[in-house]
């Protein structure tokens, strides 16, 4: 009925409609659609999301781990000079070693490749990036902060490869990764992926975005705001 109603009253044919429990979510073709401009449908809060307008790639031969994580299993493969997102890299050597995921390819204005890694990991002094542990290669060395977002930039070594391809699935193939998304573009019901060296491939849904007041100490004129995505990720997640 919802799509009879978009057709009839609007002149505008969605891609598809979910149901939330709370509101709609409906994908159109692009951002001018006509549909896009509908808050309410049947009386009911609908939101919206746009198809990847990207051109499809190539089929490829996607790369595989040569460990597959479980909960009882870590991915510690020493995967030499071509590393990629999703594989184990470590600050510090012998106990006191942190373990980590590795982030995705960036460039800057220059075109120097940097990766993320987390921030809270590689405390002040302890810049020096090794994989797959402290007891393997140094790859690179974090040369910057991006300010309170917990993401950081490191530098990797001459003869080093990143690609921005993520590991493949035997159900989503690899994926590939072109820029930072931010909080705020996320929407209710968009599928989100995860793939690291301890638990694997999960997929998820974004399904609650929380905007909070940030509590500060400091007599400043205003609060800061920042945004909260609440997803769930799990193996084999279906849609709603």
């Amino acid at each position: 009925m919802i799509i009879d109603t978009l057709q009839s009253q609007y002149g505008a044919t969605p891609h598809s409609v979910m149901w939330l429990g709370t509101r709609f979510l409906i994908t159109v073709a692009h951002h001018r659609s006509a549909a896009a401009s509908v808050g309410m449908v049947m009386g009911l809060l609908a939101t919206y999301k746009y198809p990847d307008d990207r051109q499809p790639r190539a089929p490829r031969e996607a790369a595989f781990r040569l460990v597959q994580p479980s909960l009882t299993i870590r991915d510690e493969t020493d995967y030499g000079t071509q590393l990629r997102p999703g594989v184990m890299v470590s600050c510090g050597v012998g106990s006191g070693q942190e373990l980590l995921t590795f982030g995705i390819p960036l460039k800057d204005v220059d075109g120097e490749l940097y990766v993320t890694v987390c921030s809270h990991r590689f405390p002040l002094g302890e810049e020096t990036v090794f994989h797959p542990t402290g007891a393997h290669s140094v790859i690179g060395k974090v040369t910057a902060i991006l300010g309170e977002t917990d993401i950081s930039l490191m530098k990797l070594k001459k003869g080093i490869k990143y690609s921005a391809d993520t590991f493949g699935t035997p159900t989503t193939g690899d994926i590939l990764l072109t820029r930072l998304k931010h909080p705020e573009h996320l929407l209710i019901g968009e599928r989100v992926y995860m793939d690291s060296p301890f638990s694997g491939h999960c997929d998820g849904l974004v399904s609650v975005v929380e905007r909070k007041c940030v509590p500060s100490d400091e007599p400043i004129p205003r609060l800061f705001w920042i945004t909260i995505p609440w997803i769930y990720i799990g193996k084999e997640v279906m849609s709603p």
